[in-house]
């Protein structure tokens, strides 16, 4: 359900921003976090029930046989919440055409996986992988909205 509520997104913000920008860096700011806000408040419901009742919705939506994996739900759908609402800062940065950081988040959260993937699985199991892509999601997406926020306090458009 997240997903798809992301996709419509990916295709909606990007657009609202870039007629914000039109106006000019405060328009687009104040666009960005009235999106977050609104990204924020239409998944809270989803994600509540995913995070409340995972055996159900796992039952309901894939059978018996999948039961045994819901502990994981909760956790993929604060990852999926994390990266939705994060959708207006992406957009942002894309308005602005700052793209630098989209690779170098990206790689730098490969490396960071690369590196600790062996020990996190060995220790914790799948729990532990899961946990990870919570938690890389967190660190990527935080990393955007500081950029996008420091970009559009900037005349020049510049993230430092």
């Amino acid at each position: 359900p997240l997903q798809v509520l992301m996709q419509g997104l990916d295709n909606l913000i990007p657009v609202r921003l870039a007629e914000a920008l039109n106006k000019d860096r405060n328009a687009l700011r104040s666009k960005a976090t009235v999106l977050v806000l609104f990204t924020a408040a239409a998944c809270s419901p989803i994600a509540a029930a995913l995070i409340l009742f995972p055996e159900e919705l796992m039952r309901l939506c894939f059978g018996e046989s999948f039961v045994a994996y819901s502990y994981l739900v909760p956790w993929f759908a604060v990852s999926t919440c994390f990266i939705t609402v994060a959708t207006a800062w992406r957009g942002g940065l894309r308005a602005l055409e700052i793209t630098r950081p989209f690779f170098t988040i990206f790689a730098a959260s490969a490396v960071l996986c690369l590196v600790s993937v062996e020990y996190v699985v060995r220790q914790y199991g799948l729990q532990g992988a899961v946990l990870g892509v919570v938690l890389v999601t967190l660190l990527q997406q935080s990393c955007f909205a500081v950029i996008f926020y420091r970009s559009v306090r900037s005349p020049d458009g510049s993230s430092g």
